[in-house]
């Protein structure tokens, strides 16, 4: 009876502690519908028919070939107000409106849930909302009313209105209202759009909760530095959330390091916390810590503090902890970028050149391949664990407060990599003992981690083999799961502008391995996504102590005239990460890349076409080529192109005989693809600039 008894106790609490559902709508799961032009395609439907919808009547704009209005560019949509659309980049359904007209006049649009009951002091509707043109950000309304039957706009009070903005955010943002003044009441909550001549406004995630608590303030994750120089400055960074049904206006933190005193804080904000909004709260005063070692940093909330007297009726989530170590001094910090890319995705062109900007020796880049032929399947718990959609990278693993997040979008590249440069890692990476046999392709190498901090915690040792060059047969210009789709074929500024051959069975541009072989690609994880536990110790004593761990691996023989598992293309990448069962706290320490071999890189293409009736000479050249031919040609058409995929040089040549001199001193020294047809067959040759 005792032990019956003590588990009746423990569960109590918890069950108080699950909220009520009354209406829920994520807009998933719904029979999408397609719609192609020449130049894009867009999957959409109507919204869910337990809605209702007021509409103003006013033609949408279809926009342009470049930045179509989807869904409202669907002719059947010309003067809908809402609908439900798909995006593939954020890879997801949601509710979306316009305000993108024909003529300059406001939209009054109206999408109306069914009724909701049972609404008690506890009760909350929240939402993510966002307006994805920070240019042109919509605004709109919530309402809420018992009436009944079929509604209109003057239905709708003043007094009823719930919530307003005048400019939803561009990246989505949560958004909640109490409705404790509605107690006992049925109601109906209308979104209404009423901008003038913006663009779109997304309403996703609809819930209309009862929660278990009135006063929940929620600690998360600490984002202070974990690792620093003694007597540097650094501050206390904790996340702070709401999971009541009570908004948030003050609270009081405090914080300890180590047996330091006691450092307290009020926060407040200014339009209050709502129920599942965060807040990244920041002390204000910085601190130092002057001895090198490893210290617990502390941080709870205050009793009775929120709202000044209210007090937190679950208790359970007001303390989080973390250690962090300081040190005298710091090794050299590298990056690992692990970028999601697919070869069906149009928009990794981008994505590429986005990050080709950014490597240098201090960034370590990793393009993790899914839903593509090149996807690595040892790369299966990163890809479950981050990644959302393709086109994004993380930094390091590191999870960002904004926009909340491990892998982030491609306007967030620069911001996230230069933040990651300027941490301190505990570590120095290095690859040492490798050797490879080209006759057996055995490889084997160690990586090997020196510690100058003192850390404690689960951290483990990783490599990946990534490779250059990689693409199908460079022939085929076919979707074949290698050859990349490109969505920048009409994008002027784009390297690839009018590069790729027209698919018609995915509308899309795609770039054969000639045009675009892939870059920095991961081909092998030798310890899967996360490493393996056992070789550092997890309870200290890591300070100017090493640990490594070797790899083996047989390289394999690609098939089917792929480029891939070149030894000369191949590098190392070793890596030092934290290990936690919170996702967002596996963070990468510090990276290093090693070439396999010592030889150039190669790009798979013959040297010269197989029985040629043409021949370059001299290859490497200083920059004049001749181009002799077994036959009288009477035109060449010319194309050098780069490594990119870039054509740098188009030149027609005519009555050319059996011997042509080409000029190409103006190309600067590397290695390029000479591509030359005439009505004699088409030829490739990779040719080598070396001026003096």
């Amino acid at each position: 009876m005792k032990k019956i008894l003590i588990i009746i106790i423990f569960l109590v609490p918890v069950t108080q502690l699950f909220s009520q559902t009354l209406f829920s709508n994520s807009f998933g799961n719904l029979g999408l519908q397609t719609y192609t032009t020449a130049t894009s395609s867009v999957q959409y439907t109507t919204t869910p028919s337990i809605f209702s919808i007021i509409n103003d009547g006013h033609n949408n704009n279809v926009g342009s070939a470049t930045n179509p209005n989807k869904p409202f560019n669907v002719p059947s949509f010309k003067t809908q107000g809402w609908a439900v659309l798909y995006n593939a980049l954020e890879n997801d359904t949601f509710l979306v409106s316009t305000s993108w007209l024909d003529t300059l006049l406001a939209v009054d649009r109206w999408v109306i849930t069914p009724p909701i009951s049972n609404i008690t002091a506890n009760t909350v509707i929240t939402w993510l909302a966002k307006s994805p043109d920070p240019n042109y950000q919509e605004s709109y309304l919530l309402y809420g009313t018992n009436k009944t039957g079929t509604l209109t706009p003057l239905d709708f009070a003043i007094g009823d209105q719930l919530y307003s903005t005048s400019a939803e955010n561009s990246t989505w943002t949560r958004h909640s209202v109490n409705l404790g003044v509605a107690v006992g009441q049925t109601l109906r909550f209308a979104f209404r759009n009423n901008s003038l001549n913006k663009y779109q406004v997304w309403i996703d995630d609809i819930e209309v909760l009862t929660l278990p608590t009135s006063v929940d303030a929620a600690l998360g994750s600490i984002e202070t530095s974990k690792y620093i120089l003694a007597n540097s400055n650094d501050t206390v960074k904790v996340n702070l959330s709401n999971l009541g049904a009570t908004t948030i206006n003050t609270v009081t933190l405090n914080y300890t390091i180590g047996n330091s005193s006691i450092n307290s804080q009020v926060f407040s904000f200014a339009n209050g916390l709502a129920y599942k909004q965060n807040n990244l709260s920041v002390f204000p005063l910085p601190f130092s810590v002057s001895t090198a070692g490893n210290y617990k940093l502390k941080v709870w909330l205050s009793a009775n503090s929120i709202n000044n007297t209210s007090v937190d009726q679950n208790q359970l989530n007001d303390t989080v902890f973390t250690y962090i170590t300081v040190q005298n001094t710091a090794p050299r910090k590298s990056v690992l970028v692990e970028q999601f890319v697919s070869a069906f995705d149009g928009d990794c062109t981008d994505a590429l050149q986005k990050i080709l900007a950014l490597q240098n020796d201090s960034v370590v880049v990793v393009n993790v391949h899914d839903l593509d032929s090149l996807k690595e399947p040892n790369s299966i718990g990163i890809i479950s664990a981050y990644k959302k959609n393709t086109a994004t990278a993380m930094f390091d693993r590191n999870y960002f407060s904004t926009p909340g997040s491990v892998a982030v979008t491609r306007p967030y590249y620069a911001n996230m990599l230069a933040k990651q440069l300027r941490k301190v890692s505990p570590a120095s990476v290095s690859i040492i003992n490798k050797t490879y046999n080209s006759t057996t392709k055995q490889l084997s190498f160690t990586v090997k981690a020196d510690f100058v901090g003192e850390v404690i915690g689960d951290l483990r040792l990783n490599a990946y083999l990534v490779e250059n060059q990689v693409h199908g047969a460079w022939g085929d210009t076919t979707v074949n799961g290698y050859n990349q789709l490109n969505n920048y074929y009409n994008v002027p500024w784009s390297p690839f502008y009018q590069m790729g051959y027209y698919s018609f069975t995915y509308s899309k541009h795609v770039l054969n391995g000639f045009q675009f072989p892939h870059q920095n690609t991961l081909v092998y994880s030798f310890d899967g996504s996360f490493g393996n536990a056992g070789i550092i110790p997890t309870t200290g004593g890591t300070q100017n102590q090493s640990y490594q761990k070797t790899y083996t691996l047989t390289i394999p023989t690609p098939t089917n005239n792929i480029n891939k598992f070149n030894s000369d293309n191949l590098y190392i990448v070793g890596f030092l990460a934290e290990y936690s069962a919170n996702q967002n706290n596996r963070n990468v320490l510090n990276v290093i890349k090693e070439k396999l071999s010592a030889n150039n890189e190669t790009l798979g293409l013959k040297e010269t076409t197989t029985n040629s009736f043409l021949s370059v000479f001299p290859n490497p050249s200083n920059g004049m080529l001749y181009l002799k031919s077994s036959k009288t040609i009477n035109t060449y058409e010319i194309k050098v192109i780069d490594l990119m995929g870039r054509s740098i040089l188009i030149q027609n040549l005519h009555q050319v005989g059996n011997m042509e001199m080409l000029d190409i001193s103006n190309l600067n020294n590397g290695i390029y693809f000479l591509h030359i047809s005439s009505e004699s067959g088409n030829f490739v040759e990779k040719i080598v600039i070396q001026k003096n």
